[in-house]
């Protein structure tokens, strides 16, 4: 990690469960971190409570369902640093419900939270990142484990999760073909115990769960290995 130590990275849906535990992690190693989300308080905690020779925690509250926010969200960043070398695409909706029984409002917040978000923060990074001409940088799309296409409730959700992960190895190939150095990794946890999502853990009350510390040591691995390596995929389950 010490490669990443005073660079500047952008996390989404920072304020609890995985998001909080990325960007925390990536402080106390040594890199800046805008900690995005729409309720920043517990984020102006963590600057504070951060060991020395951490990096700074940067919280910026930003609705990232609306486009314009997002955008307003880079201008920040552009003035404050130029750009980002990381982004990690985290913030997503899970709503429950039936394909027969949801309603297309419900679908199209998740399309939205769950894909465009992502694709949107993915394009204006690339963007800054060749404004600055900066040949390197590492963007981390947290996705999903395969699960259960028996639990009806979650399967639009679990189809924007195939979407994405479709999105993430398209782009590697993109990035790979103009011979960008920028990696793309997609990590796949399977469930994760954290108070942002008490109700899927619920559900599945037999399958033993990942904490979101798990997650986030998931992230620094992907972006310590060496700069010749590319990990794709990550996919990480609990051993019961």
């Amino acid at each position: 990690m010490e490669r990443w130590r005073g660079k500047h990275a952008l996390v989404t849906g920072a304020s609890a469960g995985i998001g909080f535990a990325i960007a925390e992690g990536l402080a106390r190693a040594g890199v800046n971190v805008f900690a995005c989300a729409r309720n920043v308080s517990t984020l102006e905690g963590l600057a504070g409570s951060l060991p020395p020779n951490s990096g700074k925690v940067f919280p910026l509250k930003a609705d990232l369902s609306r486009e314009n926010e997002i955008v307003d969200l880079f201008k920040t960043i552009q003035t404050q640093c130029g750009h980002v070398d990381i982004l990690v695409n985290n913030v997503g909706l899970s709503l429950f419900g039936g394909l027969d029984s949801q309603s297309t409002t419900e679908w199209r917040l998740m399309l939205d939270v769950n894909i465009m978000t992502a694709a949107i923060c993915t394009k204006e990074t690339l963007k800054l990142l060749d404004e600055d001409k900066v040949p390197s940088g590492h963007i981390i799309n947290i996705n999903s484990a395969e699960w259960d296409p028996t639990y009806e409730g979650l399967n639009f959700c679990r189809g924007t999760k195939e979407m994405m992960a479709a999105l993430t190895k398209a782009l590697h190939t993109e990035l790979t073909k103009k011979k960008r150095k920028i990696r793309v990794t997609s990590i796949c946890p399977g469930l994760v115990a954290s108070s942002v999502i008490d109700n899927l853990t619920n559900c599945f009350p037999d399958i033993t769960a990942l904490s979101c510390q798990d997650v986030a040591n998931g992230v620094l691995y992907v972006l310590s290995v060496p700069e010749h390596v590319v990990i794709t995929e990550l996919t990480m389950l609990a051993q019961g």
